[in-house]
Formats: structure tokens, sequence, C-alpha cells
């Protein structure tokens, strides 16, 4: 079987070289070239969806090593790798264990008796395992090759899934391009072990081709070189247009609320319930979201509002793959509001809010004044039992009473309880961030300044005065700078305002 994969791979290689040839022959090409260097890519590090694994998962209990997340536990992170695994089509765990781990062996993960036990329970199996996963964030290469020659099976690492769910959920130009990148750095990474030919995949096929000469390696550094260039022009591109989109609606004074949170906590389903957009398709899987999207909606004010729909975040992410999508992930840092949800029922639920937390603050440019006004958004309380919601409620009313922001807000999305009160929380917090205010007025009838609201503010509610048959009385909310135009303009005083 692994002479067959092997030979399938110098294929590939001779594939590749000759692809190399026609991108250098042909360096003006623009996107399209992107696209079929992709393809190139993908000869020299295979989709991993396209490969049928069994696997045997392998979760490291770091139990003192400074390495070691916290708020979690092994189990939980076992839990989680399980859904990756699955998460690629064909893959299935079929044997799993966590195993101690006294310190970071950091050229073999474990030790030498703790390697020899793993070995001889796979070489013993009857299970037909077909490939290893480490709970791992990231192995070296070292750790990767000798693992490798270890089980005499492919070894992957949380960063593999994670890169390889990301390709499969790519789908606009965007998106693709930055998993691109992603990859490239992945590549990078290992590069010299697959030069030397410490990696199994790759051995036979660079012994073929002259094996460990300077060629290949030098020919894979510039393809590398030239596909990262073309990328990061692609997707500066891409960036400015955003950015003149982003300006447009700030033109038009279209406050936008970014909805961050883990992977799969919900962030999709409450923008559907919020916007009652039947043309949204949240999905229970990890990673459902990977393009960021905006969706139209409407407070209970009347005001029109962009919910941006984001990638989930996951603990142990590697910083390359974050960095890979830095610029679509600024729009979180250029919207109006931030509302974070949060999967209660989680067992880990501190842990990935901790994540989410670190991940966001984070990131570039975010202004301080955002991370304040948060509001979070504790999602799936139908999933809690009686005694588990009545902790949480005193749990929140509690941590509110000790800190300066708002309590978070509990909601079922599935059955719709306390939608109402989201929508409120999500309004106050827009117009404080917006510096908009809420009006009641007092105009003529036939003043003309009704049709003046109506255009420049969210009118939320109109009636006739009782006490005088000729004026509106009138609840609004504007800007500031709206208000102030409006009593300039019509060179009325501020006493026609009622409050």
């Amino acid at each position: 079987m692994m002479k067959l994969v092997r030979k399938n791979i110098f294929k590939n290689y001779l594939s590749f070289c000759v692809c190399r040839s026609k991108i250098l022959a042909t360096s003006t090409r623009h996107f399209q070239d992107c696209a079929d260097e992709d393809e190139s890519l993908e000869e020299l590090f295979p989709r991993l969806s396209k490969i049928r694994h069994s696997v045997f998962i392998i979760q490291p209990n770091m139990r003192d090593v400074p390495e070691k997340a916290k708020n979690t536990s092994a189990n939980h992170q076992l839990s989680e790798l399980c859904s990756l695994v699955h998460s690629i089509p064909d893959w299935l765990v079929i044997d799993k264990a966590i195993h101690s781990l006294k310190f970071l062996d950091k050229q073999h993960v474990f030790g030498k008796g703790k390697l020899e036990e793993l070995r001889q329970h796979v070489k013993s199996s009857s299970l037909h395992i077909t490939a290893i996963v480490m709970g791992m964030p990231s192995l070296n290469t070292n750790q990767l090759s000798n693992l490798q020659h270890l089980f005499n099976l492919p070894v992957y690492d949380r960063y593999t899934l994670v890169l390889e769910i990301f390709r499969a959920r790519a789908s606009t130009n965007e998106a693709k391009l930055q998993v691109s990148m992603a990859e490239i750095n992945y590549i990078r990474y290992h590069l010299h072990g697959l030069h030397r030919g410490t990696l199994d995949f790759q051995t036979d096929a660079l012994e073929l081709v002259g094996g460990t000469s300077e060629v290949p390696v030098q020919t894979r550094k510039m393809l590398l070189r030239d596909r990262e260039s073309k990328i990061q022009k692609e997707l500066v591109k891409l960036e400015k247009q955003r950015t003149l989109a982003m300006e447009k609606r700030r033109k038009m004074k279209i406050p936008s609320v970014a909805v961050v949170g883990y992977t799969n906590a919900g962030k999709t389903s409450l923008i559907k319930s919020l916007t009652k957009n039947e043309n949204m398709a949240p999905k229970n899987q990890l990673f459902a979201t990977l393009d960021i999207s905006n969706f139209q909606g409407f407070l209970p004010n009347r005001m029109k509002v962009l919910y941006v729909d984001t990638i989930g975040f996951i603990s142990d992410l590697h910083p390359s793959l974050l960095n890979a999508f830095s610029s679509t992930l600024q729009d979180i840092a250029y919207a109006d509001l931030l509302v974070h949800v949060c999967d209660v029922s989680h067992p880990d639920r501190r842990l990935q809010d901790e994540v989410v937390r670190r991940t966001i603050t984070n990131l570039p440019l975010m202004p301080d004044e955002l991370l304040r006004s948060v509001v979070r958004v504790y999602n799936k309380v139908d999933l809690l039992g009686d005694s588990e919601r009545a902790k949480l409620e005193e749990e929140t009313l509690t941590s509110s009473s000790s800190s300066s922001s708002s309590p978070p807000v509990l909601i079922s999305v599935k059955n719709g309880w306390n939608r109402d009160e989201v929508m409120m929380t999500i309004q106050n917090a827009i117009i404080k961030a917006t510096g908009r205010v809420t009006k009641k007025l007092k105009i003529p009838i036939n003043s003309g300044l009704l049709q003046w609201l109506y255009k420049e503010s969210e009118v939320e509610e109109v009636t006739s005065d009782p006490k005088n048959a000729e004026m509106y009385l009138i609840k609004t909310t504007m800007t500031a700078q709206s208000y102030a135009k409006f009593i300039k303009n019509f060179k009325l005083k501020d006493k026609n305002s009622l409050s």
C-alpha cells in the first residue's frame, strides 16, 4: 500500500516540476493562474480528504507540562479531536487513548517506554489502523518524522486536521486564497524534512529525482515564494474592495454587528433568528462558516443593521492559520459592536470563552472601546438541566454585579426563548456605541418634518397629540449630528424634544 502511494506521489512530483517550468514562463498571469497553481500545490501536498483513513487518536495528558491548556481536561480535548477527525469525509475514529506526559520530548513527544507500548498496540490491533492523529497543536519535523517511522503510518496533528477542514469549507475566492497561504506556511515549515527524505511519503520520490541534492528543495522554495507573492497581490485587491464596501456602509450610517464565538457555538443560527433570513442554513459542524458574510436585519426601533457572520475560533489554533485570515478578520475590528456567542451547554465553555476573548483582543487594530462593549450571549440554554440553569443564572448575576460590563443574555436560539431580550440588548448597545440618541418629538402635522425624519432617522412610533390635533408625537432614534441638523435646519428649539 505504501509503495503504491509513493509511486503516485512520484508521478505527482514530476507533474509539479513541469508545472514549475510553466509558472516561470508565464509569471504575468493573474487569478486563474493562482487556481492552476493550487492544483500543483495539491500534487506536492495531497488533500487529506482524498484519502480514507481509520484513525487511532492519541491524546497526551500533559499534567505538569508548561504547554498544558488551561480550563480544560484531556477528555474534553480528546472529544474535540474526534469531532475534528469526523469533519473530514471518509475519516473514522476506530480507536482512541489518553496517555500521561510528564515532559514534552522534542524528538518523539513521548518517552521510549511509552512509544514502544503505543507501537505494540498499533501493531497487534485487529482494527486495521491506517493513520495516527496526535493531539498536539503542531508537531515539529523531527517529531513527525520519528513518529511516522515508529508506526510505519502517516501521522497528523491538529494543524493538519484544521487546515484540511478549512480547505473543504472555503467557498469564495478570498477564503481559498487564504487557505492556500496557510498551506504554504505548513509546507515551508516541513520543507527541509521533505528534502532530507525523513518523511515517509516523500522518501522514494526524492531518491528517484536526485536524492537530497539542492535542486528539488530550491525548486520548491521558488514555487512557494512565487505562489505566496501572487496570493498576497490578489488578497490586497480583495482587501481594497472590502474597505470600499465598509466605507460605503459607513456613509449610509448602517451600524454593523460582528457575531463572534467558538466554532459551532451557534453564531449563524443566532443571526438567522435575529434577521429571520430563511435562506441561511446553519449546520451542526465545526467550521461550518469560513467566509465572512453580511446579513441585513432590523432592531425593535426599526434601525437597520448588518450582522457579520465570522469564522469560528478553536483552541490550540496555530498562529500561521489565524494569520492567513488576518485580512478577513479585520471586519471584526471595523464593526460597531461585537456579540460573543457562547455554548453554555459545552463542558469546556470556560476554555472556549477564554479562547475567543484572547483571539479578538490580539487582533490588529482592535479598538479598546469595542472590546469594552461586547454583548455576551449564552446560547443552548435548552440543553441544560433545571439545576444547571439555575446555577448559571445565579453565576451571571454575580459576575455582572462585580464588573462594569453588562450581564450575559441567556437564550435558546433553537426554540426562540429570550430572543427579544437579545434584540433589545443589541439595540441599546448599538445606540450607545454609535453615539445615537432616542428622542420623543412634537412636530406640526403639515410641516414636512415627518418625511425628513423618515429619511434621516429610525422612526419607531408616530401618534397624534391628544392635546393638539395639529401635532404629531414622534419617537425616533438618530445620530447626535442628525439631531443637531434637525434642530438647526428647521429652526426648532430643543423644547420640541420631549425627552
